[in-house]
């Protein structure tokens, strides 16, 4: 019967009993810190109730492992919400793309081995990368059709940005800059931050959509590419320009 396990800043975990997989109306597993722990059960892949993980600060979970680790957590349908913040972890596995088809917000910020946007499902709608080391926002970006909110905040290699992303008619928000660090903080216009901008692109019929955009990247590079496609009119708001 057991619906919430909080081992948060347990810092002495070192690993989790795999008769966890007989809790199986777990909705809710905090792992925020376990920092020794190496790597998850796979018994974990049972948990079909479990739609809230936080693996935030778990730096023990080993490179290779940490990938495996998330290929044990496949059986879990009902994810919706998935924190990795600052772990090891360096991709998202196929099977995960296929089976987590209700995710709705994954957080993979601080993830230092991060170098290739991740192969998230077509589900997500919030997707955090802030501190990666992602170089380029592919074509295949056009998938992600739910998308409402991407930041990449302090993605200093971040050097390429697909064309497709003025496809995503449902985005709302997108954060793309070389400096700043977390997703949580509202990125304000300082006097030397020279280079950047805020930009709210309001279109359709009614005006009934809007989309803002806030980048250090330059104008006429970035604001092409994000304002939506079928934007026959659009009304621009610019701070910082």
């Amino acid at each position: 019967s057991l619906e919430e396990l909080d081992f948060s800043e347990c810092e002495s975990l070192l690993e989790l009993t795999s008769t966890i997989g007989y809790a199986t109306k777990l909705k809710k597993c905090y792992l925020s810190g376990c920092f020794l722990l190496k790597e998850l059960p796979a018994s974990m892949g049972r948990l079909i109730n479990l739609e809230n993980l936080d693996l935030t600060g778990s730096t023990g979970l080993e490179e290779a492992s940490g990938c495996s680790s998330l290929e044990k957590l496949s059986g879990c349908l009902s994810l919706k919400f998935v924190n990795l913040i600052e772990t090891p972890i360096w991709e998202v596995p196929s099977s995960i793309r296929s089976n987590w088809s209700c995710l709705y917000r994954l957080d993979m910020s601080w993830c230092r081995n991060l170098k290739e946007f991740p192969n998230v499902p077509d589900s997500i709608k919030e997707l955090f990368l802030c501190r990666t080391r992602i170089v380029e926002i592919p074509p295949s970006i056009e998938n992600l059709s739910r998308l409402r909110k991407l930041i990449m905040y302090g993605c200093k290699n971040l050097k390429k940005i697909s064309w497709n992303v003025s496809k995503l008619e449902n985005l709302e928000f997108l954060g793309l800059c070389k400096s700043g660090g977390s997703p949580y903080d509202k990125m304000k216009l300082h006097e030397h931050d020279t280079k950047l901008f805020e930009a709210v692109i309001e279109w359709g019929p009614n005006m009934e959509h809007s989309l803002t955009v806030v980048s250090d990247f330059r104008v006429h590079y970035i604001l092409p590419r994000c304002l939506p496609a079928k934007a026959l009119s659009f009304r621009l708001k610019s701070y910082g320009l």
